[in-house]
């Protein structure tokens, strides 16, 4: 049995990135009643490309179809490729997809024991037959108490009115943080699909580290990602957390408590602490000051708000006296103010940040061309040095097994012709990967020549960022050593392919991230002409 020709040629026009990936199938039974799920898990990103839960059990043919579906059209945190090997926990399934995947250029090995696999099996069955009861977001005995107060909060829409570039102080002496500050968030796609929050640090130098971060992160995840949480920077925070969203169905309507510009919302809570990680619930002490933080900040806001009118930020100081929820004996003095010095700070953070990437004139590469990220071994780097018209010699790892490789291929006038301007402006000086820090925003790939001009490689996509995550980690086991190729050969079977005969130039560099060198002088590298 072989796929249909067609169908082999879409395929190949994928692109193929030297990932591995595994799969196979695992039966339940739940409530007497057989399921079976069916998986493609990328090994070395850790996600699911494809999955299927049915009532019946899974043929080859089945898998082989959800196989096509993760490299087509897999799970939204992916993008479409074709993985260079793919391992099976079953004999007759490999010998199966072997002479399938032959024309497709994919390995199919066989292990018996799959760990990822077999973790994300006995995740799904936890999650299909032993699924425990969900925790309460907040204790009993303040559910009823918090909903008019996060009501009344939602209402006032201090997240409409106040940027994440203006946050507000809370001081109280009876918290286990005295200090906490408060930076809200909205993000607001369009008028119907709104999520807006805000995050309470605990302590100066908790926001403060998270800030440093926010200014120096790379992109690295997808903007639509469906789990806030997964997000790496987001764990290593120390803050509580109250957001809000709406509700996407009808049926989410039972936990939806108000209304807000015609739309339903419900709320979401979570603590966040870097040996905790994230805990989607609140502690009765945790709810009892989240309340207090909330009736404060309503106050502040009913009293100062028209102040903040045209993103006026005011010093203001506002001390109240906030009773306790449960207990009318109890009350807490907090002291709500603005903090124009930090605002001060973080405007120049920012404003360093845009200069630094700041865009600055960008050749792009003419007519049509395709970035592949390759790996080279010490002969196939001999070979090749041997056989480029240009050659700029650098320093490559001596240990190096892997030498990962960025190789610009496009017609043969055109790969001459950029050869040939890098060699008339001094070689190239280094490769960066620009990203503005944005969560889920595009990277540039750019090469910089010795004449301090700026040339567009690639723009990648926080999922294709992630995907080459083994590319970028031999690039920082090498220290950023990398190499840069212009290939010519844009049809038949060498497309994406290309064969020695058909490399232009070679260049031995490096990768810098987020950097780019407005001020260098220019340093031309000497570049071998050898044909």
């Amino acid at each position: 049995m072989t796929l249909p020709a067609a169908t082999c040629r879409r395929l190949l026009n994928l692109p193929q990135f030297p990932t591995v990936w595994v799969g196979g199938v695992c039966a339940f039974v739940a409530d007497d009643t057989e399921a079976y799920c069916g998986a493609w898990l990328d090994a070395n990103s850790q996600s699911v490309r494809s999955m299927e839960v049915v009532e019946h059990p899974f043929s080859k043919q089945q898998l082989m179809r959800l196989l096509v579906q993760a490299m087509e059209h897999p799970h939204p945190k992916n993008s479409p490729c074709r993985p260079q090997t793919i391992i099976v926990n079953d004999l007759e399934l490999q010998f199966f997809l072997r002479g399938i995947l032959l024309p497709l250029e994919i390995e199919v090995q066989y292990s018996k024991d799959i760990p990822l696999l077999q973790e994300f099996f006995a995740f799904m069955e936890s999650e299909l037959i032993d699924e425990a009861e969900e925790q309460d977001v907040l204790p009993p005995e303040y559910a009823e108490l918090f909903l008019p107060k996060v009501k009344a909060f939602a209402e006032l829409d201090l997240c409409q009115h106040l940027c994440n570039m203006q946050p507000l102080k809370l001081y109280c002496e009876s918290w286990e943080s005295p200090t906490l500050v408060a930076l809200f968030i909205n993000r607001e796609s369009d008028s119907m699909n709104r999520e807006f929050g805000v995050m309470l640090y605990r302590g100066e130098k908790a926001f403060w580290d998270f800030w440093q971060r926010a200014m120096t992160a790379p992109a690295v995840a997808e903007e639509d990602d469906d789990d806030e949480y997964d997000d790496p920077s987001l764990l290593d925070q120390d803050c509580l957390l109250l957001s809000f969203e709406v509700a996407d169905t009808v049926d989410d309507l039972d936990h939806a408590f108000f209304q807000l510009k015609g739309q339903y919302y419900m709320f979401d809570v979570g603590v966040v602490h870097p040996l905790e990680g994230v805990r989607h619930f609140f502690a009765p002490e945790e709810a009892e000051m989240v309340y207090v933080v909330l009736d404060a900040l309503i106050q502040f806001w009913q009293r100062h708000g028209k102040k903040f009118r045209r993103n006026a930020y005011p010093s203001i100081e506002m001390p109240l006296t906030i009773s306790s929820p449960l207990h009318s004996a109890l009350s807490y003095q907090v002291q709500v103010s603005t903090d124009p010095d930090l605002l001060e700070q973080m405007q120049q953070d920012m404003a360093a940040k845009e200069q630094e990437l700041a865009p600055v004139e960008i050749k792009t590469i003419p007519a049509d061309f395709y970035t592949l990220f390759r790996f080279e071994t010490p002969e196939s780097l001999t070979e090749l040095r041997q056989a480029v018209s240009y050659y700029q010699p650098g320093t490559v790892p001596a240990t190096v097994e892997r030498y990962p490789i960025l190789i610009i291929q496009t017609t043969k006038p055109q790969a001459l012709a950029i050869a040939g301007a890098l060699a008339s402006e001094g070689g190239v000086h280094h490769l960066t990967l620009v990203s503005h820090g944005d969560r889920g925003s595009d990277s540039l790939v750019l090469l910089q020549t010795n004449a301090n001009h700026f040339w567009m490689c690639q723009t990648l996509s926080s999922r294709e960022v992630a995907e080459l995550d083994e590319w970028f980690r031999a690039i920082a086991k090498g220290k950023g050593a990398c190499g840069l190729a212009i290939a010519y050969g844009m049809s038949g079977k060498t497309l994406r392919h290309p064969t020695l005969k058909q490399m232009v130039g070679f260049y031995e560099v490096f990768l810098q991230p987020n950097h780019i060198d407005r001020d260098r002088p220019p340093t031309p590298q000497p570049i071998e002409r050898r044909k």
